[in-house]
C-alpha cells in the first residue's frame, strides 16, 4: 500500500468529503492530489509523489497548481499538519 492510499484511508476522520484527482496516465513522476474544503471555508490541497512525498497548500484564497506550501517526505510527516489543520 502506497503512502497516498493510506492517507485516502485517514481523511475521511479529519475532514469528511473529499475529491482524489488521478493522473491519467500515471508514471513514477506523476502527482496525485487531494482536494477539500473545510467548514470554515479553507481549501485544501495535498499532492504527492512516489519519489519526493507529500506537498500540501491551504487557505481561503487557493490557485491551484501553483506549488506547495509545505513539503514533508513521509505520511506521518503531512499527517501532523492535517491533524494541527483540522482542530
Amino acid at each position: 500500500m502506497t503512502d497516498f492510499c493510506k492517507l485516502v484511508e485517514i481523511l475521511p476522520d479529519l475532514f469528511g468529503e473529499f475529491e482524489v484527482l488521478r493522473p491519467k496516465n500515471p508514471t513514477p513522476d506523476s502527482i496525485w492530489n487531494i482536494i477539500t474544503s473545510l467548514d470554515d471555508g479553507t481549501m485544501l490541497e495535498i499532492g504527492w509523489n512516489a519519489r519526493k512525498g507529500f506537498g500540501l497548500s491551504y487557505g481561503t484564497e487557493l490557485e491551484f497548481g501553483t506549488g506547495y506550501d509545505h513539503v514533508y517526505k513521509t505520511v506521518d510527516g503531512v499527517l501532523d499538519k492535517l491533524k494541527e489543520i483540522a482542530r
